[in-house]
């Protein structure tokens, strides 16, 4: 998960953005009715992702790391998954290698939210970290052995808060100008519906 926390002048919490980011996977049957193999599917899925691009999805990459992986794991390019099945590709999970993004805002627990806010308080000063949090299930309370926080950003990406995969677009970038520049804050309703219909 990617953990956008947002605190302007370490005040009480105002905003958060999360959104997950699994780990690189083909969803076979959602893009073909299984009738191709691995090779095919992707080089249709890219075509999709890019045409016309309209989130922040990114092709998927075939590379040595994707090969060894899928040959670690029994999976070649001529497999014709079953109906259904998921495809991994990758051990990790990375949007610009071909990951799918999802927005979880509203289905976090507050749990994750607290983590978040104490991990941006160990860095007084910052106004805002993107946290790469890792969980099996995000919408329960997460204790010692349910999470793992694997990369705290300093300067965090905001463009899959923006244009997510699946799920609604989150503003965030609007919460760390106003940050920046205080006088943001007053800015119009009018601009804030511009924004929601993008």
């Amino acid at each position: 998960m990617n953990i956008l926390v947002v605190n302007p002048a370490n005040k009480p919490f105002t905003n958060t953005s999360i959104l997950a980011e699994p780990i690189d996977v083909l969803q076979i049957a959602t893009i073909i009715d299984n009738k191709f193999g691995n090779v095919k599917v992707i080089d249709m899925e890219n075509y999709r992702r890019m045409n016309p691009r309209t989130n922040a999805l990114c092709e998927i990459l075939v590379d040595e790391e994707m090969y060894r992986y899928m040959n670690m794991n029994n999976i070649t390019m001529d497999d014709i998954p079953k109906k259904g099945t998921k495809v991994y590709l990758r051990p990790n999970s990375n949007v610009a290698m071909g990951g799918i993004c999802e927005d979880y805002t509203d289905r976090v627990h507050q749990s994750v939210i607290d983590i978040g806010m104490n991990v941006l308080k160990s860095f007084p000063g910052l106004p805002y970290v993107g946290i790469d949090f890792m969980t099996n299930r995000i919408e329960e309370e997460q204790n010692d052995e349910s999470y793992r926080i694997i990369e705290i950003n300093t300067v965090p990406g905001v463009h899959m808060h923006f244009r997510p995969a699946i799920g609604k677009s989150q503003n965030i970038a609007k919460y760390m100008v106003d940050i920046i520049y205080p006088e943001t804050k007053e800015m119009s309703e009018e601009n804030e519906k511009s924004f929601k219909k993008l």
